[in-house]
């Protein structure tokens, strides 16, 4: 089955607009990645849920975020995602830090790691 990315985001495109509405505009950094990572795993969801018969099945295995993260990769190793593919996990990495660290200890490095990346996705998607 032919998958277009780009057809999907135009077809959810009003979906995302009203989660993103949902993520607190904040300088806690805790809550934006909490917030932000189920903003993710929704997402995965609904682009796993395109590539099933049953998506009853998917929701009953109670995947982990990365589980589905890694699901959706092996699923859509295409041009151009990689980048995306990595910032998910690296946002994987920091809320782990933050939800298993009390003082947030580890959290630098996977921050830097999507710093790095988050500008080379928002110089594709302008193009």
């Amino acid at each position: 089955m032919e998958f277009d990315v780009n057809q999907k985001i135009k077809e959810r495109s009003g979906y995302a607009d009203e989660v993103f509405k949902l993520l607190p505009n904040s300088s806690d950094i805790e809550l934006v990645v909490l917030k932000g990572h189920l903003a993710i795993e929704e997402f995965m969801y609904l682009a796993l849920q395109d590539h099933v018969q049953d998506f009853k099945w998917i929701k009953e295995a109670r995947l982990s975020f990365n589980q589905l993260a890694c699901i959706l990769i092996s699923m859509n190793k295409m041009e151009g995602l990689n980048d995306a593919y990595s910032a998910i996990l690296a946002l994987n990495s920091i809320r782990n830090k933050c939800a298993h660290s009390l003082r947030g200890e580890g959290i630098n490095a996977p921050i830097a790691k999507l710093r790095h990346i988050l500008p080379s996705i928002s110089e594709k998607h302008q193009n």
